[in-house]
């Protein structure tokens, strides 16, 4: 949860918030063509590395080709794959301070009260500093004398000081709420962000609902990440608990009961011990989603 929507959970003070908010950058690492001139396909390609990225970590499903075609061998559609592309296109992943045509990640500010008011104190000593300097070259302009000489290279001197001493809050590379946020993300033809087809809403794929529609009603004023995190996290989703303890006996054992730990799907291997699977997943979620217990339950077993 924390890693898809850390910026959005209350935190009880700063420390957690600086835990909170470092986990997104889970969405927001990685290789990424920056000197892309054209906006709108980085954060496509953007969102596009995101869905794929939460795809194989958490579901075990590779979604990344969805963006061009339905799936050629599991049961997701474009549709699926565009309304989860409706919740990271109204997530914030790039800094609006591009540096010339490089586009910049966004970084999340992680001061407290003291270090933000510092902050504020610097940045008012230099405007009131640059003001001093202003004076100056207006009086060197209507009385040239050694005396107003030097008086503005003091000036100038004492500005550059403040500027070089003003001091840098701390950041960290995540993500946060876009400042629009779509209701509905329209299929994009072939991936071509240029020709655009059926609107779709916001909402998680169909096939990994099972029975039962996830009970999530997404905030006209959220992304709906948060409620995206919290559907992965449920015990009744049908892979993320299933992922985890392959990708932990995978760990301890050098392959997982599952070979394809990334791949669930058709394409992936089927696995070895199937009942096995099932009450490790079972048994991880009814402990809490301790990792620490699955870790000591493995270790403690007689296959181990």
């Amino acid at each position: 949860i924390e890693q898809i929507a850390g910026d959005l959970l209350p935190a009880a003070n700063l420390e957690a918030r600086r835990e909170h908010a470092t986990a997104t950058a889970f969405l927001n690492l990685g290789a990424k063509v920056l000197a892309e001139p054209d906006k709108e396909k980085l954060i496509m390609d953007t969102v596009d590395e995101q869905i794929e990225t939460l795809g194989r970590a958490f579901l075990g499903m590779t979604l990344g080709c969805v963006r061009c075609h339905d799936h050629k061998f599991d049961p997701i559609s474009q549709a699926d794959y565009y309304a989860l592309a409706a919740i990271f296109k109204s997530t914030r992943s790039y800094s609006s301070d591009n540096i010339g045509a490089l586009s910049t990640a966004f970084e999340t500010p992680l001061a407290g009260l003291d270090e933000f008011a510092a902050v504020k104190s610097a940045e008012r000593a230099l405007e009131l500093k640059k003001k001093e300097v202003t004076a100056a070259q207006a009086a060197l302009k209507k009385n040239k004398t050694p005396e107003t000489m030097a008086a503005l290279d003091r000036v100038m001197h004492e500005q550059e000081k403040i500027e070089k001493s003003l001091p840098d809050l701390p950041t960290v590379i995540g993500v946060a709420e876009a400042e629009k946020i779509l209701p509905t993300l329209p299929i994009h033809i072939r991936g071509n962000h240029m020709t655009l087809g059926k609107p779709i809403s916001r909402g998680f794929p169909a096939v990994m609902q099972a029975s039962k529609a996830p009970a999530a009603k997404f905030p006209k004023d959220k992304s709906g990440r948060l409620e995206l995190a919290q559907w992965l996290a449920s015990p009744d989703h049908p892979l993320t608990s299933r992922i985890i303890v392959n990708r932990v006996w995978n760990w301890h054992f050098g392959q997982g009961i599952v070979g394809t730990t990334d791949n669930f799907g058709l394409l992936g291997d089927a696995p070895s011990h199937p009942e096995m699977l099932e009450w490790l997943a079972h048994w991880f979620t009814q402990e809490g989603w301790s990792i620490k217990d699955l870790h000591r339950l493995i270790m403690t077993s007689a296959t181990y």
